[in-house]
């Protein structure tokens, strides 16, 4: 119980126990078998950002892209481009995922932490520098530019942030995946909304063919009624007084009938615009709401996701971490990283693609899983000694031994390769 209050979480183990890595190292997070993942403490927000970017895609796929006519019209595109357009949205969501869940299960760059009774050391690999610090909860000294992350409970190598969207720490070994991760989804909205631009073109166009029908019909109508209206004599009916040429066409124009003044310029290109918008908004709300929600939804993760992206590019090109940006480390003395905003650059685009740094914890669960297997093969071993001896004894040998089974047992242990 001691060892837990001060952050250790292996138990007191016997002579024959192994020390999970699982519970030493792991802090507030969770460690896949053999630790082949790393899940953070905050699953609520890893949950709300894969339904953020899922939900609106899934919305997107099956109503947005409906069909070529909903998209794109039925004078416009092509099969082709339609399904090259639904092809690439379905990559966009793949790569975008891909990349969440890879910054989200990598271990960000978890130190190992030392017995509370141990000295505080630096770990192996790390340079010394001058600005060094001990961290008392696990128990070693700090590199440069770590930080003991208070929600995961860890000290974790370079960090950046504890991102609540990802549910884990940004840091050294999975910042790559969350940059590209930013840059996906960001290319991955401006695609969502460009996509139902397209929708409400072909819905516009949809109530703009139906208001140039409907007034072709009804000119058709009127001109109808004008010429072969009246019922009898053949006479011409008097057309209203709005159709002013034929009026003077079939009346003369010159009499004394008096007609009502022509509307002002423009009154029926204005009266038309706002049919055809009140008809257009009506439409969208009949037949394309969901993609109105999916749109509504990108545009509002649009803002923020894209400022976030701006924010680390800048961090970037100045080589500076999230944590000693806001904290303003290098405010009062130079930043010893900084190589010039050109190098820096380069730097951080030639490490989005490279290979990703080993896990300092990978040799404490190798080491873990050999002793398991050597574990494993010595109980084997001892079955078969054990069943060897059974099956040798006469029957009716079972009382006789019952004496001296103790020590026939530790004789295998210790054949096997336990010391009891």
């Amino acid at each position: 119980s001691a060892l837990r209050d001060k952050g250790w979480k292996a138990t007191e183990l016997g002579p024959n126990e192994l020390a999970d890595p699982r519970e030493d190292f792991a802090g507030d997070t969770y460690f896949g078998p053999k630790g082949s993942f790393c899940l953070g403490p905050d699953l609520g927000g890893f949950a709300a950002t894969n339904a953020m970017t899922t939900v609106p895609t899934i919305v997107v796929f099956f109503a947005t892209l409906r069909s070529k006519e909903s998209l794109l019209g039925a004078h416009r595109g092509s099969e082709e481009l339609f399904l090259a357009l639904k092809c690439s949205l379905a990559f966009l969501y793949l790569m975008t995922t891909y990349f969440l869940w890879r910054a989200a299960l990598t271990e960000p760059g978890i130190l190992p932490r030392n017995p509370p009774d141990a000295k505080p050391s630096l770990p192996e690999g790390c340079d010394d520098a001058p600005d060094l610090k001990i961290c008392h909860t696990c128990n070693l000294v700090r590199p440069a530019r770590s930080k003991h992350c208070g929600s995961c409970n860890n000290c974790v190598e370079l960090f950046d942030h504890h991102c609540p969207w990802l549910g884990t720490c940004v840091a050294k070994r999975n910042y790559a995946y969350f940059a590209l991760f930013l840059t996906s989804e960001v290319v991955l909205i401006a695609f969502v909304v460009f996509l139902t631009v397209l929708r409400f073109q072909a819905e516009y166009e949809v109530v703009e063919e139906r208001e140039e029908e409907e007034n072709s019909q009804t000119r058709q109508r009127l001109l109808n009624d004008t010429l072969h209206g009246g019922g009898g004599g053949g006479h011409l009916k008097r057309p209203p007084s709005g159709l002013d040429d034929y009026d003077d066409a079939f009346f003369g124009g010159g009499g004394t009938q008096q007609h009502e003044p022509p509307p002002p310029p423009g009154a029926a290109s204005s009266s038309s615009a706002r049919g055809v918008a009140r008809d257009f908004v009506s439409l969208l709300i009949a037949d394309a709401s969901w993609p109105l929600g999916a749109a509504c939804v990108a545009v509002g993760l649009a803002f923020p996701v894209a400022s976030l992206l701006v924010f680390h590019w800048r961090l970037a090109a100045i080589a500076q971490t999230t944590n000693e940006s806001v904290r303003g480390v290098y405010r009062h003395h130079p930043n010893r990283h900084n190589l010039g905003c050109r190098r820096n650059c380069a730097h951080a685009a030639v490490s989005l693609f490279a290979k990703t740094p080993p896990s300092r914890l990978t040799p404490y669960f190798d080491a873990y899983a050999r002793a398991q297997d050597a574990q494993r093969h010595a109980e084997e071993r001892f079955a078969g000694l054990l069943f060897q001896q059974q099956g040798a004894r006469p029957p009716g040998a079972d009382k006789a031994s019952n004496g001296s089974s103790s020590s026939s047992s530790s004789r295998l242990l210790r054949v096997a390769g336990f010391d009891p």
